[in-house]
């Protein structure tokens, strides 16, 4: 936290509040800068329970790149992901820390039975354990895939942005699944739901030949 104090930013931190990202304490230190002080320390399970604790925003932050996930029980994992409260944690715990859990599979469904929120954590975890060649990765892939319409028709922007990311990564996977993933956009604009059709339409203009 020393070090952290020291690469403090008061105009991000006042662009974070005005965001909606509310901590008890925001340094508003830049994500990079809070990469290079995690990768100073071995991954700890103690260490990161420490730093979760505290509602400090880069305490939290480097907690999601210690933790021992091979060793949290399934509890804990469900735990840490029920206090993700704002799309910062949800992003930065998805990529850190929840894409690496082994036994992924069965926490994608439980996080989708959810709330929005648990659902939006969801994709993004998904997404960065395909990126990332999680050991269920073809596993996951099918999930994506086979989950991404009836999700898409809840019309809520930050749900909405990480099943784009989904199809994305999905997308560049593997060429079979370039053409499943047109296929299903293609799909999605003849559909009723204006936020399916909007899905549907950005994906294949970020996709256009």
């Amino acid at each position: 936290m020393h070090k952290v104090s020291h690469m403090q930013n008061g105009d991000v931190s006042r662009l974070l509040q005005k965001m909606g990202l509310s901590y008890r304490l925001n340094y508003g230190v830049s994500i990079p800068h809070l990469r290079q002080i995690g990768s100073e320390y071995i991954p700890d399970n103690e260490l990161a329970f420490l730093l979760w604790k505290r509602d400090i925003r880069e305490a939290k932050i480097i907690s999601s790149m210690l933790f021992e996930v091979e060793k949290l029980t399934d509890g804990q994992v469900l735990e840490i992901a029920s206090q993700l409260n704002n799309q910062e944690l949800i992003e930065q715990f998805s990529k850190n820390m929840l894409s690496h859990v082994p036994n992924l599979a069965i926490f994608l469904d439980i996080w989708l039975s959810k709330s929005l929120e648990a659902s939006t954590l969801a994709f993004y975890t998904a997404s960065w354990a395909i990126k990332q060649n999680h050991i269920q990765k073809d596993t996951i892939v099918n999930w994506v895939i086979k989950k991404i319409q009836a999700l898409a028709e809840t019309d809520n922007p930050k749900l909405n942005q990480a099943i784009l990311f989904a199809m994305q990564t999905v997308f560049q996977t593997s060429d079979p699944y370039q053409q499943k993933m047109k296929d299903l956009a293609e799909k999605m604009m003849h559909t009723e739901n204006n936020s399916v059709r909007r899905l549907g339409q950005e994906f294949l203009w970020l996709n256009a030949i």
